[in-house]
């Protein structure tokens, strides 16, 4: 099930010196808070190159750099690190950067920063995902550090920032784990926004967050709009349905089995893989006939699973993909015998 792995577990971004990474807004900020010796929101004073080579295989060429940035901590979230203290961070990159580029920072930005301790006055970045997120501005809290400090100043984002800042924030905060009644207000606020992006990255926050109502939201809210270049939020928001299991979110979920965005239609297929209801079996047999391949198998072991059955009605991954159609018109058989059963 090739683009269901791609879809799901990476953002299929390459470069010269980097590996795929993961889905944007699905890395944890948990785990990159509880790595890190340094967290904080800080401006770059200046950056020193130094060496640098080119490299590229294929007559391809970037230049390969190492670099020193001398960073002003405009606020600490995980220690007490005074406003204006300077630190030093070792980092490399590559010119062109790309998606997939490993972090790095420029002179004069500001930016979060996810720091660790290399030697004993040089920091580098603890994540190769996480370890800058470039920001205009980000609000500062006072009187507390943590995860729910970092959490307020990127609620306040939310509420006073530009487009790309609002979209950065969106992702950070999809990395939590945990959402103060303020956050889920805001972001409440975002969901119907006529701007795609943060419309569909907020759902997606809320869908983690465990929200009544948002994967209805999610399925009336593409229902009205027609997105006809899906926003990189409906990788994330993919994600997000893929972990669903709530009985209760049947009925939207199977109206996203039709969506033009495969993302989409992957994520609400897993879910009611994952849900395991014979309410969902007429959706499953449409799904049968799916233009996508990944879609016909998501529905033939979701079925099987439903039913309990093994051997031809449940084939692993490599003997559908031989033969898909053999398969499906197990199901079909299967379906046009017991439908009558079934409806009564």
């Amino acid at each position: 099930m090739r683009s269901l792995l791609i879809c799901m577990s990476s953002f299929l971004a390459t470069s010269l010196f980097a590996q795929p990474g993961p889905i944007r807004g699905t890395q944890s900020v948990v785990k990159a808070f509880a790595q890190a010796d340094l967290v904080c929101y800080c401006v770059v004073e200046s950056v020193s190159v130094l060496s640098e080579q080119k490299v590229g295989p294929n007559g391809k060429t970037a230049t390969h750099r190492q670099a020193l940035a001398t960073v002003s901590v405009k606020q600490a979230y995980n220690k007490d690190v005074p406003p204006g203290t300077l630190v030093y961070v070792a980092f490399e990159d590559e010119i062109p950067v790309t998606s997939a580029s490993l972090p790095s920072v420029t002179e004069f930005e500001t930016a979060l920063m996810f720091l660790s301790l290399s030697t004993p006055s040089t920091y580098r970045f603890a994540d190769p995902f996480l370890g800058a997120t470039r920001f205009s501005s980000i609000p500062v809290q006072h009187g507390g550090r943590g995860l729910l400090e970092l959490q307020a100043a990127l609620t306040g984002i939310l509420r006073q920032g530009n487009r790309d800042d609002v979209s950065s924030a969106l992702q950070l905060l999809q990395g939590f784990d945990q959402f103060t009644p303020e956050t889920l207000t805001v972001l409440d606020s975002l969901r119907s926004s006529s701007n795609p992006e943060t419309a569909l990255a907020s759902i997606a926050v809320l869908i983690k967050a465990k929200q009544p109502g948002n994967v209805q939201e999610l399925a009336s809210y593409l229902g009205a709009h027609d997105i006809s270049r899906p926003p990189g939020a409906v990788l994330s928001l993919g994600a997000e349905l893929n972990q669903l299991n709530n009985v209760d979110d049947l009925g939207a979920l199977e109206s996203l089995t039709s969506s033009d965005i495969l993302s989409i239609k992957l994520g609400a297929m897993t879910a009611i893989r994952n849900i395991r209801s014979v309410r969902s079996v007429p959706t499953l047999i449409k799904r049968l006939d799916d233009p996508n391949k990944d879609i016909q198998y998501l529905a033939v072991i979701a079925l099987a699973e439903i039913f309990q059955k093994n051997d031809e009605y449940a084939p692993n991954m490599g003997l559908f993909d031989q033969n898909p159609g053999h398969y499906t018109e197990i199901w079909k058989a299967w379906w046009k015998q017991e439908r009558q059963n079934f409806s009564n």
